[in-house]
């Protein structure tokens, strides 16, 4: 049988109640000690007043002791035994009783022999507890002569102890419960607001992000709480969002190059033809396989480095050569428009990065510029290096980009509300992976439109331990 587990509210009552009773325990013996202290002290009281009373009325002379008011022994308390009785014992000091009070009739007081000093004790008289008081009765050489035993009946004194202890232990039970549930009832009405805030976070899906949590009114912790969870919860959203759009555009870029493999081969297979016309679609359609392949290693770069399953490997890299090698790479699409790349980059500038990451977001970025400019007018690609920071600066000379554009690019795009029917407008998967390459990389990017053309700019601040 599984085991049901507590409410957290009923372990706050347990605890607090388990806390409460060792505290209200030790209340408790507080006060019963303090009532029985209090008792013992009126007690000693008592039978010290009457001891007093008893040896101012007694002269001690050499060895010999006198009783100057024998009518003291009379008086009515030393004769009653039912209400207040108070009894006293004259002995020697071999212990031999000389005289007692009428009250004690046939019994007779405990005596301690050798005592020096006024000694407190309990005692019974004819089954009865008695408190008792033994006084010794001294010369002037100091010897004691004989003793002066006063006592008081103990009984309603043990009743009223008894009393406070029977309270006591009845109280306790009563307590503790009236406590648990008094607890028990602060606590769930406390906690209830942060079980309203478990179902309302419950209750939200990949696809209910849009509804915050209601603050509560009053600004204590679980305003602070609440506010914090509504942080985390639009930061899932924006995430979510991101994914999901980056989904479609990386389902978006495969399909268009598997679309044009399908046309080429089903062209290729309609009828036979020239073997030319072969070599010129199977062309076309490495172009197309190059291009899903790069993106796919891009893709797998991202999910290494983004996941951190692996270090980024950085590799000591020429910028002018690197940037020589990409234009090579895109003369087909220079040429297309007419297009040359203006490098103004210093031959010995170099540094460590990654250089498939770097690569690729260079090329996108050179790429995006192509777009944009003019036929017949440069691409312009510097770089300048000022106190360990290395900027990159790609021109055009061409139509100005969309706010689309450098919002992707300078990773402001808007994220619009998580709606599983909306169709989300793509600016290209290249954009969107080179800017997580450059977060990876630790790499500044702005982009910003100009009244002649464009500029990207690349901003490298990671170059301080770097020697160029």
């Amino acid at each position: 049988m599984k085991e049901q587990k507590l409410s957290y509210s009923r372990r706050v009552a347990l605890s607090f109640m388990a806390a409460t009773a060792a505290l209200t325990l030790l209340v408790f013996v507080f006060i019963y000690i303090v009532v029985h202290h209090t008792v013992y002290n009126d007690l000693k009281s008592d039978l010290r007043a009457e001891s007093l009373e008893l040896t101012n009325n007694i002269v001690v002379l050499s060895d010999q002791v006198i009783f100057a008011n024998p009518n003291e022994w009379l008086e009515r308390e030393h004769g009653q035994i039912e209400v207040n009785p108070i009894f006293i014992q004259y002995t020697d000091s071999t212990g031999k009783v000389l005289k007692r009070s009428p009250n004690l009739q046939d019994g007779y007081l405990s005596i301690f022999k050798n005592i020096s000093s006024d000694y407190f004790f309990d005692s019974h008289l004819a089954n009865a507890t008695i408190y008792q008081l033994q006084v010794p009765l001294k010369n002037t050489r100091g010897k004691a002569l004989g003793y002066i035993s006063v006592a008081m009946p103990l009984s309603e004194t043990h009743m009223v102890l008894k009393n406070l202890r029977l309270i006591l232990i009845l109280i306790f039970p009563f307590v503790l419960l009236f406590l648990y549930f008094v607890t028990l009832f602060m606590s769930e009405r406390s906690i209830r607001p942060v079980l309203d805030l478990t179902c309302a976070a419950q209750k939200m899906t990949q696809d209910n992000f849009e509804n915050p949590i209601v603050l509560p009114k009053r600004k204590d912790e679980l305003y602070t709480l609440t506010f914090s969870v509504n942080q985390l919860v639009e930061k899932l959203r924006k995430a979510a969002v991101k994914e999901r759009q980056f989904a479609i555009e990386a389902s978006h870029e495969l399909r268009t190059p598997l679309s044009v493999l399908r046309g080429t081969i089903e062209v290729m297979l309609r009828k036979q033809r020239q073997s030319e016309y072969y070599v010129d679609k199977a062309y076309t359609a490495l172009i197309e396989v190059n291009k899903m392949t790069d993106l796919t290693e891009q893709l797998l770069f991202l999910y290494q480095f983004e996941n951190n399953q692996e270090n980024i490997q950085l590799d000591h890299m020429n910028l002018s050569q690197m940037v020589e090698e990409i234009s090579k790479s895109l003369k087909n699409i220079m040429d297309e428009k007419s297009l040359t790349i203006d490098i103004q980059v210093p031959k010995e500038l170099s540094f460590k990065t990654n250089k498939f990451m770097f690569v690729s977001l260079l090329r996108t970025f050179i790429i995006q510029a192509t777009k944009h400019s003019t036929i017949g007018q440069p691409v312009s690609i510097s770089a300048s290096l000022s106190e360990n920071l290395l900027w990159i600066d790609i021109r055009d000379n061409g139509i100005k980009m969309d706010k689309e554009e450098l919002d992707t690019i300078n990773g402001n795009s808007h994220i619009p509300d998580l709606n599983p029917n909306e169709e989300f407008k793509s600016n290209g998967l290249g954009l969107t992976i080179a800017g997580r390459f450059a977060r990876l990389l630790n790499i500044s990017v702005k982009a910003l439109d100009e009244s002649k053309g464009n500029i990207i700019s690349l901003l490298i601040n990671n170059l301080k331990d770097q020697k160029f």
